[in-house]
C-alpha cells in the first residue's frame, strides 16, 4: 500500500501529541503505518513535525524506525510493503520526505500475519485541552495517490468505511478509492 499527502501547519498551540497515518492492520491485532507526528510521544518528538515507520501491536508493544524532522508543506510518501523470499515473510514500512529525499525505513522480518484492514488516512490525538489552538491551522490532511496491490501486483479498488470518535466534533470523512480527505 502507498500514499501520499503534505504536511499540514504547525498547531498555534503546543501541547497535543497529534499522529497522522494511513496503514495496514494485520490479523494478529499489530498495524504497520509510516507516521506523521506532533508533539512529544515520551521517546521523542516535540514542537515540530516528525515522521517515522512503525509496528505496532495493540497489546503495548511497538518498534519505530529512526524518526526525521520534516517541514509544513512537505510531501511525504508513505509505503507498506510484504514481501516473502522463499523462507521469510517481510514487510517494509518506509516513510519519505519527498523534497529532501530523506527516508526512515523499519523492516520487520517473520511476519506472517494476514492484512485484515487497510487505512487510507487516519487521525489520533491525545492531550487535547483546545480542537481550535492545538490542531494544524490548516483543518485538513489529504492522502491521495493511495494504491493496494495484490502480491501479484494486481491493484485493489478499496471500500473504505469510516470511524470518527476522537476528543472534539466536528471530524469529516472524505472519501474515494485512491484519496482520503481528514478535515478537523
Amino acid at each position: 500500500m502507498t500514499a501520499t499527502f503534505k504536511v499540514p501547519a504547525l498547531p498555534s498551540e503546543t501541547g497535543a501529541l497529534l499522529y497522522f497515518f494511513s496503514g495496514v492492520q494485520l490479523a494478529n491485532n499489530s498495524i504497520v503505518q509510516p507516521v506523521l507526528q506532533y508533539g512529544d510521544n515520551g521517546t521523542f518528538g516535540g514542537n515540530h513535525w516528525t515522521i517515522a515507520s512503525w509496528l505496532l501491536n495493540c497489546n503495548g508493544w511497538s518498534f519505530y524506525s529512526e524518526p526525521i524532522i520534516v517541514d509544513p508543506n512537505d510531501t511525504i510518501v508513505a509505503s507498506m510493503d510484504k514481501t516473502f523470499d522463499g523462507a521469510v515473510y517481510s514487510w517494509r514500512i518506509t516513510t519519505t520526505n519527498s523534497r529532501t529525499g530523506e527516508e526512515t525505513t523499519l523492516r520487520v522480518d517473520n511476519l506472517n500475519s494476514p492484512p485484515l484492514n487497510f487505512y487510507g488516512g487516519a487521525f489520533e490525538a491525545y492531550h487535547v485541552a483546545d480542537c481550535v489552538k492545538q490542531y494544524p491551522a490548516s483543518r485538513s490532511v489529504t492522502f491521495q495517490d493511495i494504491t493496494i496491490r495484490t502480491p501479484a501486483g494486481g491493484i485493489i479498488a478499496p471500500v473504505w468505511g469510516q470511524n470518527t470518535p476522537g476528543p472534539c466534533p466536528g471530524l469529516t470523512v472524505l472519501i474515494s478509492t485512491t484519496m482520503t480527505t481528514l478535515q478537523y
